[in-house]
């Protein structure tokens, strides 16, 4: 009777054995489960952090267009105000330093016929420089031009004398023209080794003699139409000479030998 009881405790046992679940299966479970919400918020997160970088791209992005977009309007707007037309060219005014200045840029054809690039810079606004001019200015480009300087008149008593004499040279040149200076006194154009120029002696060329007078003007002569008295008053010698600067531009625009390609 015994042994019966302990054989069906035995097979109790062994269906208990059967029947249980496995802890270990249980735990397996678990884990598994834990890692794969883990897994889960890990990838949720990682979607988070890539769509907030890319909404901060595309915020950043929309502000920097936006940003070059309004200096690009305000450049454009500053530079439109800052533009004008004048004896055909386009001028502006820049700044330099602390100076207002009035820059052009032209193309011209230079005395050997070869196109050039050069940007003029007055010091005074060409619309408002006041020399009264008599007469029909117009340059021969395609031979030398003379001006000849009244030495005389004092004109190197002039404070803005060296400085004006240059910068005319300088524009003279980058428009195309071949400049001598020269002396209206055979005398002093022997002692200065200067070619002696006036009215009279090369009236094939375009000469301008350049002196001080009571009253600033720019008047043909009657009897050469080639040749010009540039008169300065009040020492007033870089007006005057940027009047004829302009004067000479605006004859070779006229011409077809000059054509404007100032900055917008």
């Amino acid at each position: 009777m015994e042994k019966e009881k302990h054989e069906k405790n035995r097979t109790e046992e062994k269906e208990h054995k059967l029947n249980k679940p496995d802890l270990k299966e249980h735990i397996q479970e678990d884990k598994e489960e834990i890692k794969a919400e883990s897994g889960e918020d890990k990838i949720k997160k990682q979607e988070k952090h890539v769509r907030i970088f890319i909404t901060g791209v595309i915020i950043v992005s929309l502000i920097i267009i936006v940003a070059i977009a309004s200096l690009y309007l305000s450049y454009k707007f500053a530079s439109g105000t800052k533009s004008f037309e004048f004896a055909g060219l386009t001028w502006q005014k820049e700044m330099f330093g602390k100076l207002p200045i009035y820059t052009t840029l032209i193309t011209a054809k230079n005395y050997n016929g070869d196109m050039q690039n050069f940007k003029i810079n007055l010091k005074n606004d060409p619309r408002k420089v006041n020399v009264p001019v008599e007469g029909n200015v117009s340059v021969i480009g395609t031979k030398k031009v003379y001006l000849s300087i009244d030495l005389d008149s004092e004109l190197n008593t002039c404070s803005d004398a060296t400085v004006a004499l240059v910068s005319f040279g300088q524009v003279m040149t980058g428009i195309g023209f071949e400049l001598e200076t020269a002396v209206n006194n055979r005398e002093k154009a022997e002692l200065y080794s200067r070619s002696y120029v006036d009215c009279t002696t090369h009236q094939n060329n375009t000469v301008f003699v350049l002196s001080t007078s009571n009253a600033s003007g720019i008047v043909q002569d009657k009897d050469n139409k080639n040749c010009y008295h540039i008169k300065v008053g009040n020492c007033d010698v870089i007006n005057v000479l940027e009047k004829l600067d302009v004067l000479a531009m605006e004859n070779l625009k006229n011409s077809g030998n000059l054509w404007t390609i100032a900055a917008e």
